[in-house]
């Protein structure tokens, strides 16, 4: 519902600008022509606010005395979303649009005051979200990419000007500076952790002060230039191809008798019956040995793999295919998180074959698993999954195989590693779930994704994959 917010602006602009009387039908219509595609998501959701608990005033307010902060989100909202925006359009990109900024105000202020109601509305709902953990959500923040563009490019007209090139130098060292010193400044309001949403019951996992510091460590940085590394594997957009076709096909192209319709909006454009079978991409047949550790995951990651010799005894063996059962688990113990961490490996999943990517879950099923890993170990076998892993709670289209018991196997090679053989080339990712305390959903991934091909193994940390919770 934030792009609604923009009509404010733009019918505020149309009247500055005394504009002719058909340009206000014209932008109503082009409006809900461009806010259609929101339909269908309506027409299955509902209309409701990002905070159904609170009122939006009273949360403003709270937000900018109180200070709370979400979390497993690394800074206060109003903090996080101005380092989004830093990070986002790096420090000379940040510099610039305050250039555009004083710019616009000298020569054009109404259109200045245009692009600030873009800005603040946005801003100020997703400050006051203090129970929404998914406040890294990227589609809602690049609600306020275009007029910070336009105010970006404002300021690279402003300091392209050689006949006051002088007063532009001076101008955009200031801004540089500004920029700077309030980005250094704000990383350090840490804000106090807000414990609504624990009693709510609405999360699994404690936030630990180690991981809070892991994530300002890793957030807090200044970048110079545009910061992209957020986006991980989202760039890559032949994978990306991959992906929505192994998705299409997973949850559209297998449907279980007796479920719930799908929504006829998504009938329509996904059409089941056409959807292809995802491609197998070609992987290496040259294999690697690797302990992982997830105790020394935090901070830069050095040690947390290691490579083993290639005959090497492993708990997941992914050279041999017919040994491999469909699950491996493991509860293990680490500083960073009060609760049982959870590894749960699948290396029979489709991901491997159409995206050639191997997750390892931490968190992934705890809150629901958790009572089962005894009997899982007596039985071998994961029978009847409770909770919204059942069949009927995977409407309208089940996962392949539905509930059918799938073999799993409880890793205990070592009470803190975890060890496999995997081919040279495949991608292996480590997923740090957050999960709804409630009802099982993801609210958000972060990731560390591991890179075999050195002689010293690399680990790099992602935090928030954009939507990678859907």
């Amino acid at each position: 519902m934030l792009p609604l917010t923009f009509a404010l602006p733009i019918l505020l602009h149309y009247g500055l600008r005394r504009a002719p009387a058909k340009a206000y039908p014209l932008f109503l219509l082009g409006g809900a022509l461009t806010w259609a595609f929101n339909i269908p998501h309506l027409s299955h959701h509902g209309l409701h606010a990002l905070n159904p608990h609170a009122n939006l005033a009273s949360s403003l307010i709270t937000a900018f005395t109180a200070v709370p902060r979400t979390p497993f989100l690394p800074y206060p909202n109003f903090v996080f979303y101005f380092m989004k925006s830093v990070h986002a359009l790096g420090l000379a990109g940040a510099a610039l649009a305050l250039v555009g900024a004083v710019q616009l105000l000298r020569r054009d202020w109404k259109l200045l005051l245009t692009m600030v109601l873009f800005i603040l509305p946005t801003y100020g709902v997703l400050a006051a979200q203090l129970e929404w953990i998914e406040g890294d959500k990227p589609r809602i923040f690049l609600t306020v990419w275009m007029p910070l563009m336009i105010l970006l490019g404002a300021g690279l007209d402003a300091t392209m000007r050689r006949a006051e090139w002088r007063r532009n130098l001076a101008v955009s060292a200031a801004a540089t500076l500004t920029v700077g010193l309030v980005f250094l400044g704000l990383g350090k309001v840490h804000g106090q952790l807000e414990h609504s949403i624990y009693e709510q019951g609405l999360i699994y996992q404690r936030e630990s002060p180690a991981f809070a510091q892991h994530q300002r460590e890793h957030f807090g940085h200044l970048p110079l230039l545009p910061d992209y590394s957020q986006l991980t594997r989202k760039l890559h957009l032949g994978r990306k191809r991959a992906e929505q076709n192994l998705v299409a096909h997973t949850l559209f192209a297998n449907p279980v008798p007796g479920t719930a319709p799908l929504n006829p909006w998504v009938e329509h454009a996904i059409q089941p019956a056409t959807i292809p079978e995802p491609a197998n991409p070609e992987l290496s047949d040259r294999y690697v040995a690797f302990a992982l550790d997830p105790e020394l995951l935090l901070g830069s990651g050095q040690g947390a793999v290691t490579l083993l010799a290639q005959d090497a005894s492993v708990d997941i063996d992914l050279s041999r295919p017919d040994q491999l059962d469909d699950l491996y688990f493991a509860r293990k113990t680490v500083s960073w998180q009060d609760q049982d961490l959870l590894v749960a490996v699948r290396p029979k999943a489709r991901e491997i074959r159409a995206l050639g990517e191997l997750f390892i879950e931490l968190n992934g099923d705890n809150d629901f698993w958790g009572g089962m890993v005894g009997p899982i170990a007596q039985s071998g076998r994961i029978d009847d999954l409770p909770g919204p892993f059942r069949t009927e709670h995977l409407s309208p289209y089940a996962l392949p195989g539905g509930a059918e018991p799938r073999p799993a196997h409880a890793l205990s090679s070592s009470p803190r590693m975890i060890t496999m053989r995997v081919p040279a080339d495949l991608r292996v990712i480590v997923r740090y779930l957050v999960l709804n305390g409630v009802i099982g959903d993801i609210y958000r991934i972060s990731s560390w994704s591991i890179d075999l091909n050195e002689e010293s193994p690399g680990v790099e940390y992602h935090f928030g994959e954009p939507e990678g919770y859907l």
